[in-house]
């Protein structure tokens, strides 16, 4: 279940955890709040206005607030064609948050196919080709959190929580990469750095949000990849 998601470029980071909160939605490229209730339209109120398509997820009632339930098998959120030159093609200056709650470290291929393995990775967030043509991707594999970038000159970034996101608990999941360096926060507590130098590289790739299908192949093809969905709530 996720009930928020906010995409930033940003200048610099703010020391001031209020002075940043103001930055991060000043700055945001897209916020998907995922309060709408009903319907099957995430709408983005970030400067770039990307509305999603919300495929097979739920609408759940979380206190007094509204979130959406993905299953683990089918359930995503896509938006189309954004292209090379989108606002959501970031190059150097990025940070992803979400807020979630985790149901599972397994999704529904474990049980289809008998292999844990095969559902071990569930993605969060990913705009590109799994696993290669990667701009941006987040996602738990094993319980842990992991976040992909791909570089222009053909090196990558891999970060990797050294904690498991907690199961059942609505926690918070943030990427920030300043342009020279990434990090990887879980409640606030960074858990893995990279440094980097140079831009991410960007492709026409949709962003798909809470599951993954590889549009770039054929579904021969991309069987084993069809199946990593975010399983949650």
């Amino acid at each position: 279940m996720i009930k928020r998601i906010l995409i930033t470029v940003f200048i610099a980071l703010m020391m001031a955890q209020v002075a940043q909160a103001i930055a991060d939605e000043k700055n945001a490229v897209a916020i998907w709040e995922l309060n709408e209730g009903k319907g099957e339209t995430a709408v983005d109120s970030g400067a770039g206005k990307n509305n999603g398509v919300i495929h097979n997820a739920q609408w759940v009632q979380e206190g007094n607030e509204t979130a959406l339930y993905f299953n683990g098998e089918n359930s995503y959120i896509s938006v189309s064609g954004p292209g090379e030159k989108s606002i959501l093609s970031i190059t150097k200056e990025l940070k992803i948050e979400l807020n979630l709650k985790l149901e599972s470290y397994l999704n529904k291929k474990a049980s289809a196919t008998g292999s844990k393995t095969d559902g071990a990775t569930q993605m969060l967030l990913i705009k590109g080709d799994y696993p290669n043509r990667i701009n941006y991707a987040l996602s738990i594999v094993w319980g842990k959190l992991q976040f992909n970038m791909n570089l222009e000159d053909g090196s990558r970034i891999r970060l990797t929580s050294t904690s498991q996101v907690p199961l059942m608990k609505w926690c918070n999941v943030a990427v920030i990469c300043d342009g020279k360096e990434a990090k990887l926060l879980l409640n606030g507590r960074e858990e893995a750095e990279q440094a980097y130098s140079g831009k991410m590289a960007v492709n026409d790739s949709p962003v798909l949000i809470g599951g993954y299908h590889d549009s770039f192949k054929s579904e021969g093809e991309r069987i084993n990849y069809r199946y990593v969905f975010f399983k949650a709530c």
